[in-house]
């Protein structure tokens, strides 16, 4: 790197380096833009702080560039330099050094845009837009990095499974059209470089063919799902297809090495956990059978098509509702009332089931939802009742809205759980700590199957495949596979947060449901939406208290 480069980049990047991310991030692109040792006191001199600032933050950089599979090698009197393989040197700089947006650049960029989205459309392959703008950026990136001198010059022994001369061909012309368009000699190895990012980046669609990996590796993840979380989702073929076409590209992804962001993970973690424990079932089995490593970026992916899956199974329960129409004017007034409701609402014809009042006496009530009446009715039956008029006016369907609102909330528990432990106020420095002490407590007072630690064991299995924080310095562990009898819950609160994996954490709620409890399921589904009230897990996190949780619980004032 020249002294003008140098200088170019200190003021491209220095946006005053207030904070250890950004000085972490300047150091990174700085050692890696260098190829060459550099001296610490020289590059604390550039973000204007004591050499010990740097010093300590060195073992975060080292975790960091770890994940890449790069070293820091230190030498006396020289400094400090990156060493690893070129391939992860790229990887990183990607995701980890401070690379300007692609908006900020110009001239190379745009050539290596139109070049790009003219080779794509001309092979016929199908990225979306955030995975072509990524393809964009490593494309700058290789560019850059040949420039400076670092090339990949033998070809890296990649896996490619199923058909891929669209992408094989793709990447040549890519090569070709950098050479003439920047006059510079691109050897092989950068050939399979773009190779690997395109098959990464790729979309299959219904048709392609998928390899026999693939659809060996979802039929183990459904099984999985079905063994561990007692649902069934064998027979949904759209999912099915939906998933076997992202996992293609996505062991693709894995084996490559390429990370794939997710900037709403924390989003759905919180707002669909079903879901994402769904998709920590199939990071399982990825981890398990292929000895692949998925971020929880990619699992956060997964997990939407689960959602969508969910979804549908409890719009397929709601459309088996049966419901009664009651109408004392007569079947034509009945059969008026019967087309708002499966207008408005989606109902079944076949599941509205018209009756008279005499006649309900004789009603089997097991799998009816609801009874709407337009008259009073002479006593009380096992289901609710809307009264509505003869019209359907909207003040009746205001009413017929505010029962179907109702209808599609979870149950929220009367009661506390009888198996809960709080402990307040207590004070750990780690995660690791929290859990060991919140695990203890509950090997200690509840009994759970499997020897001693058993239970431990299988809350940091789940925690180790993807963090349970949830936002809103929340977490919710819980144990992966979990088949006890035994349904509790332990609640601690503590006096200070503790960094959890992405944040801070005060409030963590430890839970152990088996599948059919029902005053368990309840009482979690009821805590759920702390994910995305910080007030109130703040407000409990001071005063952790039974009378707390049941104000809480009840809709009370929760902050």
């Amino acid at each position: 790197m020249t002294d003008r480069e140098l200088e170019a980049m200190i003021r491209e990047e220095n946006s005053s380096f207030s904070d250890n991310e950004s000085r972490k991030r300047y150091l990174i692109t700085r050692l890696l833009k260098a190829g060459d040792f550099v001296r610490i006191e020289q590059m604390a001199d550039e973000l204007f702080v004591s050499r010990a600032t740097v010093d300590r933050l060195m073992p975060e950089i080292k975790a960091e560039l770890g994940e890449y599979q790069l070293q820091i090698v230190t030498r006396p009197k020289y400094g400090v330099m990156i060493r690893g393989e070129e391939i992860k040197k790229r990887l990183c700089y990607a995701h980890r050094a401070n690379v300007p947006t692609l908006e900020s650049q110009e001239g190379m960029t745009r050539k290596i845009q139109q070049i790009v989205l003219d080779v794509i459309q001309r092979n016929d392959l199908v990225i979306n837009d955030i995975n072509l703008y990524n393809l964009i950026r490593h494309c700058v990136i290789a560019i850059q990095r040949m420039a400076s001198g670092n090339r990949l010059t033998e070809a890296q022994p990649l896996q490619f499974d199923g058909s891929v001369e669209k992408e094989r061909q793709a990447a040549r012309e890519l090569v070709t059209r950098f050479e003439a368009a920047f006059g510079v000699e691109i050897p092989e190895g950068e050939t399979q470089y773009m190779m690997m990012h395109l098959l990464g980046k790729r979309i299959l669609k219904q048709g392609q063919t998928l390899t026999a990996e693939t659809l060996e590796c979802i039929n183990h993840v459904l099984e999985e799902i079905r063994r561990e979380k007692g649902i069934d989702l064998a027979g949904d073929a759209e999912l099915y297809t939906a998933l076997a076409l992202h996992t293609q590209p996505l062991l693709s992804r894995l084996r490559f090495g390429l990370k794939q962001e997710n900037p709403i993970l924390q989003d759905i973690k919180r707002d669909m956990p079903q879901a994402y424990e769904l998709a920590v079932c199939a990071l399982n089995v990825i981890r398990r059978d292929l000895s692949l490593d998925m971020s929880e970026d990619e699992t956060g992916y997964l997990a939407l098509h689960f959602a969508v899956a969910l979804e549908k199974r409890e719009e397929d329960a709601r459309n088996d509702w049966k419901v009664l129409v009651v109408c004392a004017s007569g079947r034509g007034t009945a059969k008026l009332i019967c087309h708002r409701l499966v207008d408005r609402y989606r109902f079944k014809r076949e599941n509205l089931i018209l009756s008279s009042v005499f006649e309900l006496e004789k009603q089997d009530f097991s799998q009816i939802l609801c009874i709407f009446t337009t008259v009073p009715l002479p006593e009380r039956y096992p289901v609710p009742s809307v009264m509505v008029d003869l019209t359907m006016s909207d003040r009746a369907m205001e009413r017929v809205d505010d029962f179907m609102r109702a209808a599609a909330k979870p149950t929220s528990p009367s009661h506390l759980p009888q198996n809960l432990l709080l402990f307040p106020d207590r004070s750990f420095a780690t995660r690791e700590e929290t859990l060991d002490f919140l695990c203890g407590e509950m090997e200690k007072s509840f009994s759970f199957p499997g020897g001693e630690g058993d239970f431990t064991s299988q809350v940091k299995q789940r925690e180790a495949l993807s963090s349970t924080e949830v936002g809103g310095q929340l977490a919710m562990p819980h144990p992966y596979g979990y088949q006890g009898e035994t349904g509790a819950a332990a609640i601690l609160s503590l006096k200070k947060p503790v960094l959890w994996k992405f944040g801070p954490v005060r409030l963590v709620i430890l839970l152990a449901i088996p599948e059919r409890d029902a005053e368990m399921n309840a009482f979690m589904e009821a805590l759920v939406p702390l994910a995305t009230d910080p007030g109130a897990v703040q407000a409990l996190a001071r005063d952790l208290s039974q009378t707390a949780l049941e104000v809480y619980l009840s809709g009370g004032e929760k902050a």
